[in-house]
Formats: structure tokens, C-alpha cells, sequence
């Protein structure tokens, strides 16, 4: 997908070596398989939060956006009820 070759373009040198990190072929695989059996997939927690951020990083009109790479995402996906958030 367009995002995670954005993900591998940015965070590839700094992400190498961390636990479970993958090469961007094995991960597209892991992509592709998993679309293929469920029809979708799931961003690990570090493609969700550079989304995040490169999200607020490319909106224009946002006036604090030159701290973009402070942001720090809450992960509540596997949350299933009010107390756990």
C-alpha cells in the first residue's frame, strides 16, 4: 500500500533491529495474506502512531503542527469496554 512504502521510505533506518520489526517485503506478505484471509489487516502499533503523526505533520491550516513527532498515540484498539479506556 501507498502508506507503508511512506512508513518503510521514514522509519526503516530507525525502526531496524527493534522487536518485530520486519523487512518491507516480508511485511507487505504478511499484508497481502492477511487481506487475502479477512479481507483486511492490521497496522502494528508503530504504523499506527507515524500515521498519526504524519497526519497532523501534513495539515495545513494547523498552527502546532511543528510538533508532530511529539505526538504519542494511545493504542485502545483490543479495548472492549468504557472502564478500559
Amino acid at each position: 500500500t501507498e502508506y507503508i512504502a511512506l512508513y518503510y521510505h521514514e522509519r526503516e533506518d530507525e525502526m531496524k533491529g527493534t522487536d518485530g520489526f520486519l523487512p518491507k517485503g516480508d511485511r507487505m506478505d504478511v499484508i497481502k495474506k492477511s487481506i487475502d484471509a479477512t479481507g483486511t489487516y492490521e497496522h502494528t502499533f508503530d504504523e499506527l502512531q507515524h500515521g498519526a503523526q504524519v497526519a497532523w505533520r501534513n495539515a495545513p491550516k494547523c498552527a502546532n503542527r511543528k510538533y508532530w513527532q511529539q505526538l504519542k498515540l494511545l493504542d485502545c484498539r483490543k479495548v472492549t469496554s468504557n472502564k478500559g479506556v
